[in-house]
């Protein structure tokens, strides 16, 4: 086979697999939006849910990778790493009510049994080991499965939302906020 045969079937492969990517993207913005709209659907509670996507300025020496924040999802304003980090909470805090046990200092005996609880539940040795005074897990107060539920449902997605075909749809050093009424995309400043 010529060089030029060659360089041409090398070619046409390369406009095949632009094809399929250009339809891979396009499956994946359709699904996208099902998805959401199932999700507002069957979450009345649920106002909005989103993350951060970004390629570092810098990392150390290392290359610089974009990555889709989505194991880090804000979830109706609150950011999932920090409960207590409200950005501009709308609704309720899901994330706050969404564990059935929380970090705290045991400071009773009913504590203590409640981190014993937790600690057979994950079968942590080190974790039945705590007594008054450790850090350690307790029965959140306010604990609703319903939210737990909800936190699962838009993690369970984001997980499976590939960060190219991210970074097709939102673009690059943005922060997306997915409401019923639609898709917010908003330049981020980061590190």
């Amino acid at each position: 086979m010529s060089i030029k045969m060659l360089l041409d079937k090398l070619k046409k492969m390369n406009e095949e697999l632009d094809a399929l990517k250009a339809k891979h993207l396009e499956q994946a913005k359709e699904m996208f939006s099902e998805i959401t709209k199932e999700l507002f659907e069957k979450h009345p509670r649920l106002i909005s849910f989103g993350w951060k996507q970004y390629t570092p300025y810098f990392d150390d020496g290392d290359e610089c990778i974009f990555s889709a924040h989505t194991g880090e999802p804000y979830i109706n304003g609150v950011y999932s790493d920090d409960p207590s980090d409200v950005d501009e909470l709308e609704g309720e805090n899901l994330l706050l009510n969404s564990d059935e046990f929380i970090s705290a200092t045991l400071e009773t005996k009913e504590d203590v049994e409640h981190n014993l609880e937790y600690a057979n539940k994950i079968d942590s040795d080190y974790s039945r080991k705590k007594k008054i005074g450790d850090w350690g897990k307790i029965k959140n107060p306010a604990y609703d499965a319903t939210c737990g539920e909800i936190v699962k449902d838009v993690n369970d997605f984001l997980q499976e939302l590939d960060e190219e075909v991210l970074r097709s749809m939102f673009g690059d050093h943005v922060k997306i906020t997915v409401r019923r009424e639609g898709t917010e995309v908003e330049s981020y400043e980061h590190d």
